[in-house]
């Protein structure tokens, strides 16, 4: 199914805790905020990183759009998105 690079932020959760990063073998610096997205056109959510990692900006139906590797660098699948950032458009608070 084609979708867009924007979605919607269905949940999120800020983590203080690091763990291993399954694709670098490394640390994944804290904090940062897990959140489940959909995107626009697509029938279903899935889990990826926001930019935005203080939770008081944090809402459920806010906007984001995906952040991409350099062309050059991508190979067609979700490990092409980076993270998402914040776009126009907030929901109400995540609770």
């Amino acid at each position: 199914v084609p979708v867009g690079p924007r979605g919607t932020v269905l949940v999120a959760t800020v983590v203080v805790t690091p763990f291993l990063d399954p694709e670098t073998g490394k640390p994944r610096k804290v904090p940062y905020t897990a959140a489940a997205i959909q995107l626009d056109g697509a029938p279903a959510a899935f889990e990826h990183f926001l930019e935005e990692t203080n939770p008081e900006k944090l809402k459920v139906g806010m906007r984001v759009e995906a952040i991409l590797k350099p062309k050059e660098q991508r190979q067609g699948d979700l490990r092409d998105i980076l993270y998402f950032r914040t776009v126009e458009g907030q929901g109400g608070p995540i609770e």
